[in-house]
């Protein structure tokens, strides 16, 4: 895959190009691939310094591992505009006790 056809599957799956840059755009809160020495995806935080994710020898790689990154941003943008919450599920306390033999063979919760 290359970026031209990265570009497409990414607008089909309907993810914002606010959110992400192919052709090495540079703004905040993006997601960026670029070709320098080498094919790079990094990011850019509030105070303008780079953070650098991944780097490849090949277009390929480097598309495809971007690809699977944008998989994950777009569950993550459907989660948030759907406002699904999904609760930490209690702390369960337990208490085993051990018989005489040292075998568990009683259980109980608080």
């Amino acid at each position: 895959m290359n970026r031209n056809e990265l570009k497409i599957i990414l607008e089909k799956m309907d993810i914002p190009n606010t959110g992400y840059s192919l052709y090495g755009e540079r703004g905040l809160d993006r997601t960026i691939l670029e070709w320098g020495l080498k094919w790079r995806i990094y990011s850019i935080n509030e105070k303008g310094g780079e953070h650098e994710i991944a780097a490849f020898g090949t277009e390929s790689e480097a598309c495809e591992y971007f690809y699977n990154m944008m998989i994950k941003y777009k569950f993550f943008l459907d989660r948030m505009e759907h406002d699904v919450y999904v609760p930490t599920p209690p702390e369960v306390k337990r208490i085993f006790i051990v018989s005489n033999t040292g075998d568990t063979d009683v259980q109980k919760d608080d």
